[in-house]
């Protein structure tokens, strides 16, 4: 019993002391007023420490008399929600920029300088014996040196300004191909040997028909065969352009022939063919009494018509009848006969005779009978002057008329190329050949626009001035030889026969 009291004496002095603490503490908290039993878990109020008595009973507690009930409350209404009032938020203040602090410059640690280690002092070390100090001598200081002075460099002599000559102009070349008129070749007889060439040749001149109804004007054609006479189907095609009629004309066995024959083949609308070694030829005779020579040399073929003792060809495209003759075809006008043209590399050039010589001029060109066919460029002003040996061609071209002059000597067919000799000059209006029958050398007079005229010789060269050899003359020269130039000009033109 005594145990029992004193452990709630201690109880209770623990809780007391409790409760002071957690009052020096400063905190709210109130330990209840019961505790519990540690071994026994009965649980004891404040109240019932009075009921121990001193000589350890129990002293028992008065039960409380039972209050009449009061009556319960009724709770009262509920409120009325009031209308909630927006909340007044407050505004977002700027944010203000942190002031970071600077980063102060790391200041270089001092770290201790080692210090040379101090050799240690033994007692029976002994020092090592040093070799002598040896004192450089000073090196001896180079002497001063004069400076070094560059001489200036001497300006070169130069060479006296020398003022070059104007080159030479390139004179003008010929722009196009000159009408060239061959001479006619001979014709050759088989089984003699061919006369040599000579030096000096007649140019061909036309036979001018002199009855105008003996001009041909109509427009017939003969009736080309199929087969030939073994047969055959005939392959050849016809020629284009004008026929080379060459050939044909300067055998003589085929020319003697036709002679004998065309009054022997009279049987009308029949075919006679005749063979000669590479040439095969018809003979037709139609039913108007006309007599046709067609020649099938090689591939080609043409047709001819004979009338008046002549071969004529029809141009096709010009619509126009051309008779053969020295080597070309000429076609004389049916309403003025005294106009002749001659038929040069598929144009028609005027014929004209003058003193020593001849000049041939392109015919207008006019729109042909065949459109298709387009025609070749022509300059109404050329002009084209041939000397009478036939050696030498002048040709005038151009709106500034100027003169070129060619060697035809060496031209043996009509496609050979005339060689280019020199330039004469320009704004030339009338070109004149001297007279070489006599031996005498060829000149060539050149009358110009304005009045007066120059004289070259056969290759081109003035005539009273040599010419210089890069082709060109000092000023100086060539006036102080006018004078004599004029009187030697004067003295050629006299000698040589240009009338």
């Amino acid at each position: 019993m005594k145990t029992t009291k004193l452990m709630i004496v201690v109880l209770s002095a623990g809780i007391a002391a409790n409760q002071h603490a957690f009052a020096a503490a400063g905190s709210s908290t109130v330990l209840p007023e019961s505790i519990s039993e540690l071994d026994t878990g009965v649980l004891l109020q404040a109240s019932d420490f009075a009921a121990f008595r001193n000589d350890g009973s129990v002293k028992r507690p008065q039960q409380p008399r039972p209050q009449p009930r009061q009556p319960e409350a009724r709770p009262s209404p509920r409120p009325q929600p009031q209308p909630r009032q927006p909340e007044a938020r407050p505004q977002p203040q700027p944010r203000q920029p942190e002031t970071r602090p600077q980063p102060q410059p790391r200041q270089p640690e001092t770290r201790p300088q080692p210090q040379p280690r101090q050799p240690e002092t033994r007692p029976d070390h002994r020092p090592k014996p040093q070799p002598p100090v040896v004192i450089p001598r000073p090196r001896p200081q180079p002497r001063p040196q004069p400076p070094v002075v560059t001489p200036r460099p001497q300006p070169r002599p130069q060479p006296p300004v020398v003022t070059p000559r104007p080159r030479p102009q390139p004179r003008p070349q010929p722009p196009v191909r000159p009408p060239v008129l061959r001479p006619a070749p001979r014709p050759e007889h088989p089984g003699q040997p061919r006369p040599e060439r000579p030096h000096v040749r007649p140019l061909p001149r036309p036979q001018p028909i002199t009855q105008p109804h003996l001009i041909i004007r109509d427009r017939r054609e003969p009736h080309r065969p199929s087969y030939d006479h073994r047969g055959r189907q005939i392959t050849q095609r016809p020629v284009i352009g004008a026929p080379d009629h060459v050939t044909i004309v300067n055998n003589v066995t085929i020319i003697n022939h036709i002679s004998i024959n065309i009054g022997l083949e009279t049987r009308r609308d029949y075919h006679y063919w005749h063979a000669f070694d590479s040439v095969l030829y018809c003979h037709y005779y139609d039913l108007y009494g006309i007599h046709w020579y067609g020649f099938y040399v090689g591939p080609t073929y043409y047709w001819t018509r004979h009338h008046d003792g002549r071969f004529w060809w029809f141009d096709q495209r010009w619509g126009r009848w051309a008779y053969w003759h020295n080597s070309h075809w000429w076609y004389q006008d049916p309403v003025d006969i005294t106009i002749v043209y001659v038929h040069i590399d598929g144009r028609y050039y005027r014929y004209s005779d003058v003193q020593n010589g001849i000049v041939l001029r392109p015919e207008p060109v006019t729109a042909p009978p065949q459109p298709e066919t387009p025609a070749a460029p022509v300059d109404p002003q050329e002009k084209a002057f041939y000397s009478g040996d036939g050696t030498r061609l002048v040709q005038v071209y151009g709106e500034r008329q100027e003169a070129f002059l060619y060697a035809l000597d060496s031209a043996e067919t009509a496609e050979a190329e005339p060689r280019f000799l020199a330039f004469l000059g320009q704004d030339v209006a009338e070109i004149r050949f001297s007279n070489v029958e006599d031996g005498a050398p060829l000149q060539i007079l050149c009358l110009l626009k304005d009045g007066t005229f120059a004289l070259f010789d056969a290759d081109g060269a003035p005539v009273g001035q040599p010419a210089p050899a890069d082709g060109t003359a000092d000023q100086s020269e060539v006036g102080a030889s006018l004078t004599s130039l004029k009187d030697k000009v004067t003295e050629s033109i006299e000698n040589a026969n240009f009338d």
